[in-house]
């Protein structure tokens, strides 16, 4: 499992570099830093993640509806196959993440 974890902090990293007004792109690298025991970066990219949220979508309403789908993803997610290595750094970071986490 820490294989996993690394592996997506470190796509997760290149995405916010690549990225770093995609807000959920921090809200994932704070997930994954928490799992690691990464304390300090968690609290950090959770601050930036609520920053930009709060740019983006005030009302949090397409966020809610979001997060449901997203619910619905993760539970199928956890038996996909890992992504082909030609794909994007966003997809690639997404799957190595829900493979740490579930």
């Amino acid at each position: 499992m820490a294989d996993h974890l690394e592996a997506a902090i470190a796509e997760l990293e290149t995405a916010r570099r690549l990225m770093p007004g995609n807000a959920q792109v921090h809200f994932f690298l704070a997930q994954v830093y928490r799992r690691a025991g990464r304390q300090e970066d968690a609290q950090r990219e959770t601050v930036q993640f609520e920053k930009l949220k709060a740019q983006q979508d005030p009302l949090g309403v397409p966020g809610l509806l979001q997060s449901a789908d997203r619910l619905g993803s993760l539970i199928s997610f956890r038996d996909a196959e890992p992504a082909p290595r030609n794909s994007t750094v966003a997809t690639r970071a997404r799957t190595r993440l829900f493979a740490a986490i579930l």
